[in-house]
């Protein structure tokens, strides 16, 4: 209770900076970014910025809830196209990652565009395959799946988030991800 009186609307994360409150990621993430710029995880190229807040939006607007709304489904003729809803999402990011360069989403520097879509990756990444047999990262030496060609770009990402201490020290543990999924109500159902 205590959290919904600090919070009305219940979302997490939240950020309270003196008596401004926050609830919505991107603004945490640009109101951090003011409050300690260095390193800066926000490009300077105007191209860029424009680039980067298209992908926050992506990753606010639609990785996460087409990634889910796959897991989630329970009616066999819409899984088809659930399935390639999300398989779009994740050639959408590895196109962004051909064109950048890569190995992160604007280039050879991490950028808050990765912050912004690392929880929903971390997640799906491992909550797919367990639940739908979709590979979303082909572990290094490892051939793609036939059935998507798996997303190698998306599985060089993965590796230069975990040469970063910062990312090895907060990522999930992937047994815990799949029963974050099983306690879920609405999945039982799903998977059951």
């Amino acid at each position: 209770q205590w959290y919904l009186d600090m919070v009305p609307t219940g979302l997490v994360p939240a950020l309270k900076f003196g008596e401004e409150l926050m609830w919505e990621s991107a603004d945490i993430m640009k109101a951090l970014e003011e409050r300690f710029p260095t390193p800066s995880l926000f490009p300077m190229e105007d191209s860029q910025k424009k680039k980067l807040e298209e992908l926050m939006n992506f990753a606010d607007e639609t990785l996460g809830k087409v990634g889910y709304a796959y897991i989630r489904n329970d009616v066999p003729e819409e899984e088809e196209a659930k399935r390639a809803d999300i398989i779009g999402a994740f050639k959408t990011l590895e196109k962004q990652l051909e064109a950048s360069g890569g190995p992160f989403l604007l280039g050879s520097e991490l950028s808050m565009a990765d912050i912004s879509v690392m929880p929903s990756l971390e997640r799906l990444a491992v909550q797919l395959p367990f639940f739908k047999n979709l590979t979303v990262r082909v572990p290094e030496g490892e051939e793609p799946p036939a059935e998507n060609g798996g997303f190698p770009l998306l599985s060089q990402w993965f590796l230069a988030m975990e040469e970063r201490p910062s990312y090895i020290q907060i990522r999930e543990d992937p047994i815990t991800l799949v029963k974050q999924l099983l306690s879920d109500k609405s999945c039982i159902a799903v998977l059951s």
